[in-house]
């Protein structure tokens, strides 16, 4: 190969690792002057020094050669990265259709007999054809690998929705479930157990036409079907599948997975158990608890009951769950069938909880509308109404529409949103009268090309814990993150390499942070504290919690918080993960999160400390994808100078 194919060869491999987010621009730099010098393929160089693990050059040698890692198929994106296995989007070429390919390396299962079954299990996968199932289309392996497609499709899933609205409403709640539950009875009828029920397996999606569902109530498709059979994960040791070892994600397995090798559709409902019990809390059965802490409870069948946690869920609802959630599999429902049933019945008690969400309608409606206006008298099907369409599916695959919910008075809340309305209006006035002349206002500013990874995701190199628990965890999606519990942690920022061999502080940079409350009362970032204070004096805070962000100042931690912009709600709200920049630039401190701009801070007259700190109150919050990136002022005039801060697509270096 010629120099010139090889210098171009080496661009695209740099491009697609920066923009990925595996290599940050200073390890480019260096893996380059590596590769002058020896001749050696950037993959090498990287893999050497540790920049870049086996699976991360693996993915980017995929995304070089799009049609060489699977016949029949062109890659087109990375969807996602686990322990063992890379989803990409790729284009079926015979049928010109896009699916989600999973890829799995034979060199990564430790059980050397785990292709064998995983090939056997994926054929049988491959029969199952239900509505809230994904489909499965051709399995395969080619040159040391293994690869599934499957059916792609576009939602989010029922952890994320989660994270978006806290919990759900009853109504909703078994919406999802049932259809989860009706998927599950066609795959026990083949004689397959998923293993590894959970919210984020459970994809919420746009019926397809003639397909009807009650007003709020999404479709449901089940990821992963047969995947927990080889999520022989060396990185998660709650998902392992060799002899002897436990399937599964810990808050939703069922007991019996960790005692025992050969389980049955009863773990299904089990999980399925734990996932309603979340959707209606907010929070897992086990939520807030160590490995080691979840596996005795489990055991030992300890267990805060949902109707101690939300005493306003029906008792109807937290029967069932109960029941479900049984420590001894024979106490669970017996079959399907006996479940759906249940389900059914609950829907006269659960149209009348009020909800986060609207309502399943009441029936009838009126027939002119051009919709079946009595499902009550159908006895072999169950007519769902919506759009003013009507479809006749089978009963096992919806749930009927329960009564009317009681409309709560609105004078009371008219009379208390006005109120409040008032209040924070003449806040923010006097908080405008008072800050006018001071809020700092930001100039445009561009990356230097010099950026660091604050956090790696296997350890807590470089923090310091002030006081409280802080380690290097992993979340419920088995994302590597910084667990923090109750206490401050501080980060040191690291100094610029100099010419002599020395290290300076950034003048202007860009932090960015993601944060996931979790089950924290609080989160705070606290930055931008005058150096001579060592923490003890004035500092800048970030302040998240359920009403709201607040921006405020204050004098070392446990002193008041002195606001020092109005209070303002997370328009996502506070149980979902959080994108926070925050900008040291000439003027002044510039704050967002998720997108959203809070009012400019004076920087301080006397030097700064070179740090920031995460504080966490009343329970466990994880962060994750911290680094830095140096800033330099740009020409108003410059293109550069109007450019968003870059989204670029991030994978785990964890």
């Amino acid at each position: 190969m010629s120099s010139e194919s090889l210098s171009a060869s080496s661009d695209e491999f740099f491009r697609i690792a920066e923009e990925l987010v595996l290599l940050t621009k200073d390890e480019a730099l260096i893996v380059a002057e590596a590769v002058k010098k020896t001749g050696q393929s950037p993959e090498q160089i990287a893999l050497q020094k540790g920049f870049l693990t086996a699976a991360h050059v693996d993915i980017i040698e995929t995304l070089l050669h799009p049609r060489d890692a699977v016949p029949g198929y062109e890659i087109l994106d990375v969807l996602g990265q686990g322990g063992m296995g890379v989803v990409y989007q790729a284009r079926q070429l015979n049928l010109n259709r896009i699916v989600a390919l999973k890829t799995i390396l034979l060199s990564r299962m430790s059980d050397k007999s785990a292709s064998g079954r995983f090939e056997q299990e994926a054929r049988t996968v491959g029969k199952l054809r239900h509505p809230n199932i994904i489909a499965a289309y051709d399995f395969g392996r080619h040159e040391g690998r293994l690869f599934l497609a499957m059916e792609l499709v576009e939602g989010e899933d029922v952890d994320s929705l989660l994270r978006d609205e806290g919990r759900l409403d009853e109504a909703t709640a078994w919406g999802i479930a049932r259809q989860t539950a009706a998927g599950l009875a066609h795959a026990n009828r083949l004689g397959v157990v998923h293993r590894d029920i959970k919210p984020a397996n459970l994809l919420l999606v746009e019926p397809p036409d003639g397909f009807v569902l009650p007003p709020n109530i999404p479709m449901v498709k089940i990821a992963d079907f047969g995947l927990a059979f080889l999520a022989d994960d060396q990185q998660a040791h709650t998902r392992l599948t060799s002899d002897n070892a436990a399937v599964g994600s810990p808050h939703y397995m069922a007991p019996e997975q960790l005692t025992e090798t050969d389980v049955d559709f009863r773990a299904d409902i089990y999980a399925l158990g734990a996932t309603v019990y979340h959707m209606l809390a907010g929070r897992p059965p086990f939520g807030g608890l160590n490995l080691s802490q979840i596996i005795a409870q489990k055991l030992s069948g300890e267990m805060r009951k949902l109707s101690e946690r939300c005493p306003e869920v029906s008792e109807a609802t937290c029967h069932l769950v109960q029941r479900m959630l049984a420590r001894n599999p024979d106490d669970r429902p017996s079959d399907y069938q006996s479940l759906l049933h249940e389900m059914d019945q609950l829907g006269s008690v659960i149209g009348r909880t009020s909800s986060l969400l609207p309502a399943l309608p009441a029936a009838p409606v009126s027939e002119s509308a051009g919709v079946v206006t009595d499902v009550v008298s159908l006895q072999d099907t169950h007519v769902m109404v919506a759009s003013g369409r009507a479809a006749d599916v089978p009963a096992t695959d919806v749930l009927p529409a329960p009564s009317a919910p009681v409309r709560p008075d609105r004078r009371v809340w008219i009379t208390s949103a006005a109120a409040s309305f008032l209040l924070l209006m003449c806040f923010g006035l006097w908080w405008v009268s008072s800050h006018r002349e001071i809020a700092p206002q930001p100039i445009p500013m561009r990356g230097s090309g010099s950026d660091f990874h604050l956090f790696f995701g296997t350890s807590t190199a470089g923090w310091r814990n002030n006081h409280g628990n802080w380690v290097a965890a992993r979340d419920e999606e088995q994302a590597n993150v910084l667990a923090g519990t109750n206490g401050e942690a501080i980060r040191p920022l690291p100094l610029k390499p100099q010419p002599d061999g020395t290290g300076a502080p950034f003048q202007f940079y860009r932090l960015t942070l993601e944060i996931d409350p979790h089950q924290a009362d609080a989160v705070e970032v606290r930055f931008g504290a005058a150096a001579e204070s060592a923490g003890s004096g004035p500092q800048y805070v970030l302040r998240l919690e359920e009403s709201g962000m607040t921006l405020g100042e204050r004098n070392g931690e446990g002193e008041e918080l002195r606001v020092l912009a109005p209070p303002q709600p997370l328009k996502r709200g506070y149980h979902k993960r959080h994108t926070v920049r925050m900008e040291c630039q000439p003027t002044g401190w510039f704050v967002t999160i998720d997108g959203q701009a809070l009012p400019g801070l004076p920087r301080r007259p006397l030097p700064e400390l070179h740090e920031f700190r995460l504080a966490v109150e009343q329970g466990p919050a994880w962060f994750s994808d911290i680094f830095i990136e140096e800033l330099e002022p740009v020409d108003a005039s410059s293109p550069q100078a109007h450019r968003h801060p870059d989204e670029s697509r991030r994978l785990s270096r964890g």
